[in-house]
């Protein structure tokens, strides 16, 4: 895991079949801000990616290789704050020994920030 304990910390985390539901806490002083952006901190879309697949490969007990992304987008900036939490909402399907779809999006105060769809290789 790169990023949790580190860049985000999981508040509380709900399973479902197929689903996985968390809410989220930004280090806002962590040094991937001070680069994006110093004046305005804004999560970065490649640390919102990790994220949904750290948090598969955790819950599901897998390790994965995303092998396909067949939507990305970036709907809200991501602001990390001591006040708001995230709100990430995984929902996946084995689809065969070696691959997993993951549906995921990630929200604070009811906007959603992200949207991300892919194929990952079970490896």
């Amino acid at each position: 895991m790169i990023l949790l304990n580190s860049f985000y910390f999981i508040q509380t985390i709900n399973l479902t079949e197929n689903s996985i539901s968390a809410k989220l806490k930004f280090k806002k002083d962590h040094p991937i801000y001070e680069g994006h952006f110093p004046e305005q901190p804004v999560t970065p879309g490649v640390c919102m990616i990790q994220m949904v697949k750290e948090i598969t490969e955790k819950e599901c007990h897998l390790k994965l290789l995303i092998s396909k992304a067949t939507e990305i987008k970036y709907l809200d900036m991501l602001i990390p704050d001591d006040e708001n939490f995230s709100n990430l909402i995984i929902n996946y399907n084995i689809t065969t020994p070696k691959s997993i779809s993951i549906i995921a999006s990630l929200s604070t105060n009811e906007k959603v920030n992200f949207k991300f769809k892919a194929e990952m290789t079970i490896i």
